[in-house]
């Protein structure tokens, strides 16, 4: 049976992955951003098996802060995202893009 890996490295790991997210979807790419997303869901599932003991409670403090930021600047991100393709598609006489992208939960 594997060792599971530390919070604070999972957390880092998550950190990464949710930077890679807000740059594909800063730069608009489709492709990155998909990419992207089973490995933010790998990201979360090894935070969920980390071992819980934390070593150092200031780093920890730091990258759950910093997390917290990457998570709102994506959030920010997506929704001018979502806002720009509402607007793209106005513009061209589209359906509104509720109805033509589908999402996998």
């Amino acid at each position: 049976m594997a060792t599971p890996v530390s919070t604070a490295c999972a957390l880092a790991v998550l950190r990464q992955r949710l930077d890679e997210t807000a740059a594909a979807l800063a730069s608009a790419d489709l492709e990155l951003l998909l990419a992207c997303e089973p490995q933010l869901q790998a990201a979360m599932a090894m935070l969920n098996a980390s071992c819980p003991a934390v070593e150092n409670r200031s780093q920890l403090t730091a990258e759950l802060t910093e997390i917290r930021r990457l998570v709102a600047r994506c959030r920010r991100l997506g929704g001018s995202l979502m806002d720009f393709v509402h607007t793209s598609l106005d513009g061209i006489g589209g359906e509104p893009a509720i109805f033509t992208f589908h999402h996998s939960a």
